[in-house]
């Protein structure tokens, strides 16, 4: 279950609103104490919160993701599972996130694969 802002705010007693600003460093005319302010950054890291990035990322087009392709051959297609773990885990360290997909020949060769990639429906 993913961790929003509002459940960030039941844990810390206080408007979703005043939250949001304060995680996004926009807090500088609330009315809150340094104190107040750490305890809802506190509230949130202990809940796992993490922000929605899909907002930001439709308005600047940077979507801090990877896209891994792989072909549809089994034997001839092939990457070490830890590989792929190490991958996404040094990621997700930099707050990045990969996109594992698969192509037949075609779609490999694709004058702009980028674009089929980014059509594919994410399941």
């Amino acid at each position: 279950m993913r961790v929003t802002l509002k459940d960030v705010a039941v844990e810390a007693g206080i408007h979703h609103s005043a939250v949001a600003r304060v995680l996004r460093g926009r807090d500088a005319k609330l009315r809150l104490s340094p104190r107040r302010k750490q305890e809802i950054r506190d509230a949130a890291t202990r809940l796992g919160y993490r922000p929605n990035s899909a907002p930001a990322a439709t308005v600047s087009g940077k979507f801090n993701s990877i896209a891994l392709v792989a072909g549809n051959g089994e034997t001839t297609s092939t990457l070490p599972q830890q590989l792929v773990y190490g991958i996404a885990k040094a990621l997700g360290e930099r707050d990045k996130q990969m996109v594992i997909t698969r192509m037949n020949d075609a779609m490999l060769t694709d004058e702009n694969p980028a674009a089929v990639v980014l059509a594919q429906p994410f399941v």
